[in-house]
Formats: structure tokens, C-alpha cells, sequence
């Protein structure tokens, strides 16, 4: 066995880091180049090094073949939080074997994680990763579905106009345009990442949701046109097909995008914006078209769209009234009999 790492603890056996990107280590001594994304990094080595079926004997070997075996046929988004989760999932139960895994430490996690909305999600990565377990023979049941979670609720930042048109002069010209057509066609960032020149077609933009599968096309109207005409001036490399690309023309990943936001919204805080995220536009879009909003986001069920997604203050009409004024309501009589 080789010594314990003193550093970077939630990457796999024989993974480190090096200069900008990571490598694996074979045992042989050969030294495999794995990229300077950490996500691409963990799929390509899961490729080269995930332990065979029957060499799975600890979490972390569980965690390895998960990624081999599962990981990929997640959406992309989704793919990515799951590898952000596995890394510090990898620090608490990395050493321990399956079966020993019981409800109370995955309670013990939920409460000692600050950050209860996202022990949540790593507890749902844990247990999609029991479940290889489970396929494998090792456990019977899978101790997470015993564990309830962190109460959530629903998110209700709602950013005004000016505060989007102030954290976005604080961003670059691509982070921009792209926050236009958010707000425009309401896409998760997953989607948006992925479009690509052939998905702008003569009747529309064309969307095929990673998460539901869900196809939809949007009109080229007047705005949206111009908007993709704009992305389409940054274009500097030749044969690169994405729709959103960064300043130097080439396709972002999803920690490229979401390190160029947080640097955008940490100058909007300083200039007295309160912080927001990217989803936030998403509600954005659905609370500015309450009606036609589950349409726009996509979603089967209203329930959905109104449940997390429509944000702010309802403007109502209020009912019409029975009684005419001057009644007292109290005994049901008029001021003239009293």
C-alpha cells in the first residue's frame, strides 16, 4: 500500500496534479497525461485505471467503477456535480469498505456538512454510487435511502434588470451574450453550453434538453436573431462549431463558464449588487412570462414551473364585493339601523 496522501485527498489512486493539469501514474511507472480539466480528467482515467468488477472492494474502488460504468450516461450538468461530490465524498468514506457504510454515518455527514442543500446532492451521488454496490453483490440495501435529507426551500432570489445589466458590465463580452439568450430561451446552462452553429436552423433555434430529452424550437425573432448574430462575431477558430464561445474562441466547460461568473459577480457584489446565480436567470425568465413559462422552460407540469422556478410578487385582481359600502360586515347591519 503506498504512503497516505497529504494533499489533494479526493483524487483517485495514482492521480495528481501536474503544473496546469493532472496525470495518472500507471503501475508500471508510465505517466498517462489526463488534461488540465478536473471532470475530463476523472473520465479519462476512469477509462485507463477503474478497478474490473471483481477488484471492488472499498468505497473508493466503488467510487472508480461508478464512474466507469455510470457516470456517462448522466446528463452533462449533472455528470459534473456528481464528480464535484465525489471528490469530497472520497475524503470521508474513500477507506471504508460497502457494507460497512450505516445510516448513521450518512446522517452524521448531513450534519456536519455547513452547506445542507449540497450535502444533500453528495448523499444522492453516494447513493447512486451504492448502488453499483448493489449490482456488484457487495450490499443488499443501500443505507441512503433510510437517511431522511436536509430540509430545502425553494430558492427566491429574484435580480431586477439593473442589477442584471450591472454584474454583467463587470463580465466579459461572451458572458454577456450569453446571459441575453438565457433570458431569452430560459435554458439550463447545461444546454446552452452545448449549442452549437447547426442547431441555429432557418425556423429557429432548435433545443433538445440534456436532462428530459425534451425538443423544442424557438422562433428567430427580431432580438433572438440578434443575439446569435453577436455570438457568431467572436467566432475565431476555424471549424469550432459551439454557439457560446469564450474569448479565445474556443468552447467552454462548465468550470471555464462558472469560474468567468463567479469572477463577474464577485465585482457586482463590491459595486453593491447582491449576489446571484446563473440558474437565478432561469427563474428570471419565468417570472417575466408567468404565462407562457412552463412552455418556455420546458417542463411537463406547471407544478414544476410554478413551484421553483416563478419568483417574485403576483399581481392580482382583487374580488368583486357583495356587500355595498357603508354595511357594517360585523352584525350585517347598516349604519342607518344602528
Amino acid at each position: 500500500m503506498g504512503r497516505p496522501r497529504k494533499y489533494n485527498k479526493g483524487l483517485p489512486p495514482r492521480v495528481y496534479r501536474h503544473r496546469a493539469g493532472y496525470r495518472w501514474i500507471a503501475p508500471n511507472g508510465t505517466a498517462h497525461p489526463l488534461g488540465r480539466d478536473l471532470h475530463e480528467a476523472l473520465l479519462k482515467w476512469a477509462s485507463l485505471a477503474a478497478p474490473k468488477a471483481d477488484g471492488v472492494r472499498t468505497m473508493e474502488d466503488v467510487f472508480d467503477r461508478y464512474i466507469a460504468t455510470e457516470l456517462g450516461k448522466l446528463a452533462p450538468r449533472t455528470r459534473e456535480d456528481y464528480l464535484d461530490a465525489l471528490v469530497r465524498l472520497r475524503r470521508v468514506f474513500g477507506t471504508m469498505e460497502p457494507s460497512d457504510i450505516k445510516p448513521m454515518h450518512v446522517y452524521r455527514y448531513l450534519e456536519a456538512r455547513r452547506a445542507k442543500v449540497r450535502a444533500n446532492r453528495e448523499v444522492a451521488t453516494l447513493s447512486a454510487a451504492l448502488n453499483t454496490a448493489i449490482k456488484l453483490g457487495l450490499i443488499e440495501r443501500n443505507p441512503c435511502r433510510e437517511v431522511r435529507r436536509n430540509p430545502e426551500r425553494p430558492r427566491d432570489r429574484l435580480p431586477t434588470d439593473a442589477e442584471i445589466a450591472v454584474a454583467l458590465s463587470h463580465g466579459p463580452e461572451w458572458l454577456r451574450l450569453y446571459a441575453r439568450l438565457k433570458l431569452l430561451i430560459g435554458a439550463r446552462q447545461g444546454d446552452m453550453l452545448t449549442l452549437t452553429l447547426d442547431d441555429v436552423r432557418e425556423d429557429g433555434l432548435y433545443i433538445e434538453q440534456g436532462k428530459t430529452g425534451k425538443r423544442q424550437l424557438f422562433a428567430l425573432t427580431v432580438t433572438l436573431r440578434e443575439v446569435i448574430d453577436a455570438l457568431k462575431q467572436l467566432r475565431r477558430v476555424p471549424g469550432e462549431r459551439a454557439l457560446v464561445v469564450a474569448r479565445d474562441g474556443i468552447a467552454l466547460s462548465g468550470n471555464t463558464f462558472r469560474g468567468a461568473w463567479q469572477r463577474m459577480m464577485k465585482k457586482a457584489v463590491d459595486a453593491g449588487v447582491e449576489r446571484f446565480t446563473e440558474h437565478d436567470l432561469r427563474a428570471k425568465v419565468a417570472s417575466d412570462n408567468r404565462e407562457t413559462a412552463t412552455e418556455i422552460l420546458g417542463h411537463d407540469d406547471p407544478k414544476t414551473t410554478r413551484r421553483h422556478y416563478v419568483r417574485g410578487v403576483a399581481n392580482v385582481q382583487p374580488g368583486r364585493g357583495v356587500l355595498p359600502i357603508g354595511e357594517n360586515i360585523t352584525h350585517g347591519t347598516t349604519e342607518n339601523d344602528a
